[in-house]
């Protein structure tokens, strides 16, 4: 659930960036979810030290948007 207002993945987001990454080299992930919430994780994860070719990550939706 999330609190009234937030942009969906929010909380996501946050403990994302809340989270210890002790070895960032040989982490992997994949992230998923409203458009906003991968292209931030992934950027928080690549400035954490993550190599970019062992995150995966797509937008579902876009907030506001009409799916087709």
């Amino acid at each position: 659930m999330r609190e009234e207002g937030a942009r969906p993945g929010a909380a996501a987001l946050r403990a994302l960036e809340e989270l210890a990454i002790e070895t960032p080299a040989t982490l992997a992930a994949y992230i998923a979810g409203e458009q906003a919430l991968p292209t931030q994780a992934r950027r928080h994860l690549v400035g954490a030290g993550v190599p970019q070719e062992r995150i995966v990550f797509t937008g579902y939706w876009r907030q506001g948007k009409a799916a087709l």
